[in-house]
C-alpha cells in the first residue's frame, strides 16, 4: 500500500526531493543497528512467555527496561541528527534544486520520525510475540494507508514541501505509538505490581540479543552498504530512480514480513514445547507459503516491470530510467525472501551463530565489490552484485543448516518448497513475455488488461499450488 502514492510525491514534491526521502531512509535504517537485537529478542521471550515458561512480572520488567535503553539511545541518535545534519547537508547529498538548509532541517525532523518508529518497532516486536498478528497487521495496514495516503492531502492543504512531509509523518508516527504501547501492556497486565527496570532481566537475554544485534549489523551491512553509497556518489535525480526501484522491489519483504511475524512465534512456541514433529511440519507449510506468495510477484516484476511502471507513473521517461534496475532487485529479493524461514527457524532455536559467519564470509565479497563497482560500472551494478550474494546464501545455508536443524530434511527444503513452485510459475511467465512483446501493444488500456490478465494467471497458478500443499498450517500453534 505505501508504493502506490509513490508518483503523486514525485508530482507533488519533484524527483529530486523524492530522491532526498529515499536517501533519508537510507540513513534513517543505519540507526537500527543500534537497535542491539533487543526487538526480535523481547518478541522470543513474549513467546516463551506464552509458552508457560516465563512470569508475567519478569516479561513486564523486560519490557520496561528495554524502553529505557530504547528511550536513551534515541535521544542520542536525534542529538546527532541534529549536530550531523549541517555536515551531511553540504557534503554528503549531491542536490541541485534543494537548499542545504533546507536539507539540514529535514534531517532535524528525520532525528525525531526516527525515534518514534524505533520505539514503535520494539512493540510490534512484542505483539508479534503475544501471537496478536490479526491486530499487529490491521493496524499496520491503517497506518501504512495513512502514511502513504494521507500526506498527499497535507501536501496539498499545507505546503508542498519536504518538512511538510515529514512533519505529518512524525505526527502520525506518535499516534501509532501511543496506540501500540497501550495495546501491549494491556495484554502483558494481569494485575500484578508497577513494571519496573531490572538489569536481571537484561542479563538473562544479553547473549542472545547480542548475537542477534551482531547479525542485524552485518544484514544491515549486506543490504543497505549500496543505497547508502549511492547516496554519496550519484545525484539525487539518479538516486530516485534507484529508490523507486528499491522500494516496489521490497515489497516482497513486506509481504514475507507479514508471514514471518506469525510464523516465528509459531515456531518458537512449538520448538519451546519441543513439539519437533509439528515443527517440521509448520516449518515447510510456511516455507511452501512465502515460496506461493513471493515467487508470482518477482515473476510479474522481472518480466514486465517497464510495462507496470509505465502504466503505475505515468512517466515513460521514469520507468525507462528505472525498470533495468527494478527487475534486476526482484530477483535478488526472491532470493532473499525464500530464505526467510531457514533464518528464522534458526532463530527460533536461539542458533545465531550460524548465520553470522555466512554473513561474515559473505561481507568479505560484498563490500569490496561495492565499493569498487559502483563507483566505476553506476547503479546497474548494485542489484547484480545483490543477487549474486543472494544466489551464494541461498545454496551454501540451508545445506549446512539443515545438517543441525531438522536433518535429512533439505531435499524436501530445496525440491518441494522452492524449486517446485518456482518451475510451476517460470515457466508460463516465460512464455507469456514473448508472447506480450510479440504483440508489442501501444495502448495503456490494452498494456492494463495484459498485466491484469496476467495477474490472474498467476494467481491461479498460485491457488493450484496452494490447495495442491500436503496438510495445512496448524492455526493453533500461532494463537
Amino acid at each position: 500500500m505505501a508504493i502506490l502514492p509513490i508518483p503523486l510525491y514525485i508530482k507533488y514534491l519533484g524527483i529530486e526531493s523524492y530522491g532526498l526521502i529515499g536517501a533519508f531512509s537510507a540513513i534513517q535504517i543505519w540507526f537500527y543497528v543500534l537497535d542491539l537485537g533487543l526487538t526480535p529478542t523481547l518478541s522470543r521471550e513474549i513467546a516463551q512467555f506464552k509458552s508457560g515458561t516465563k512470569a508475567n512480572q519478569e516479561i513486564n520488567n523486560l519490557l520496561r527496561s528495554l524502553e529505557v535503553i530504547y528511550l536513551g539511545i534515541g535521544l542520542c541518535i536525534m542529538i546527532a541528527m541534529i549536530l550531523l545534519g549541517p555536515w551531511i547537508a553540504v557534503h554528503w547529498v549531491r542536490s541541485e534544486n534543494i537548499a542545504s538548509n533546507t536539507i539540514s532541517q529535514s534531517l532535524t525532523i528525520l532525528g525525531i520520525y526516527i525515534v518514534i518508529r524505533w520505539l514503535s518497532g520494539l512493540y510490534k516486536g512484542g505483539i508479534s510475540g503475544l501471537a496478536k498478528n490479526i491486530w499487529l497487521n490491521t493496524n499496520s495496514s491503517i497506518f501504512s494507508t495513512l502514511r502513504g495516503f494521507g500526506v498527499i492531502v497535507a501536501l496539498i492543504i499545507v505546503t508542498a514541501t519536504i518538512n511538510t512531509f515529514l512533519i505529518y509523518q512524525c505526527i502520525l508516527g506518535l499516534v501509532e505509538l501511543v496506540m501500540l504501547r497501550n495495546f501491549i501492556y494491556k495484554n502483558l497486565d494481569d494485575g500484578i505490581i508497577k513494571p519496573r527496570f531490572s538489569w536481571v532481566a537484561l542479563k538473562n537475554i544479553h547473549k542472545f540479543a547480542a548475537g542477534m544485534g551482531f547479525n542485524m549489523f552485518q544484514v544491515l551491512l549486506l543490504t543497505q552498504t549500496d543505497k547508502l553509497m549511492l547516496t554519496k556518489i550519484v545525484s539525487l535525480t539518479e538516486f530516485a530512480y534507484y529508490s523507486l526501484a528499491s522500494t516496489v522491489a521490497g515489497g516482497m519483504f513486506v509481504i514475507v514480513g507479514a508471514i514471518t511475524n506469525v510464523a516465528y512465534p509459531a515456531l518458537s512456541k512449538l520448538i519451546f514445547s519441543n513439539d519437533i514433529l509439528n515443527a517440521s511440519k509448520e516449518y515447510h507449510q510456511y516455507s511452501k507459503l512465502v515460496s506461493i506468495i513471493t515467487i508470482p510477484i518477482a515473476m510479474i516484476m522481472i518480466f514486465f516491470s517497464k510495462t507496470i511502471l509505465e502504466l503505475w507513473t505515468r512517466d515513460t521517461s521514469l520507468a525507462n530510467s528505472t525498470y533495468s534496475v527494478l527487475s534486476l532487485l526482484a530477483i535478488g529479493n526472491l532470493i532473499n525472501c525464500l530464505m526467510q524461514m531457514p533464518y528464522y527457524l534458526q532463530i527460533a532455536h536461539g542458533w545465531t551463530s550460524y548465520n553470522l559467519k555466512v554473513n561474515c564470509i559473505a561481507l568479505v565479497f560484498i563490500l569490496p565489490s561495492t565499493y569498487l563497482l559502483v563507483p566505476k560500472y553506476g547503479i546497474i551494478i548494485a542489484p547484480i552484485i545483490w543477487i549474486l550474494f543472494n544466489l551464494f546464501y541461498i545454496i551454501i545455508a540451508p545445506y549446512y543448516m539443515h545438517k543441525k536443524i531438522f536433518t535429512g530434511e533439505i531435499a524436501e527444503w530445496y525440491v518441494i518448497d522452492i524449486i517446485k513452485p518456482l518451475s510451476w510459475f517460470m515457466m508460463p511467465n516465460i512464455g507469456i513475455y514473448f508472447l506480450y512483446n510479440a504483440f508489442n501493444f501501444q495502448t495503456d488500456f490494452i498494456k492494463f488488461i495484459s498485466m491484469f490478465l496476467i495477474f490472474l494467471v498467476n494467481l491461479l497458478i498460485a491457488y493450484s499450488l496452494y490447495r495442491g500443499s500436503d496438510g495445512k498450517i496448524n492455526n493453533n500453534s500461532a494463537k
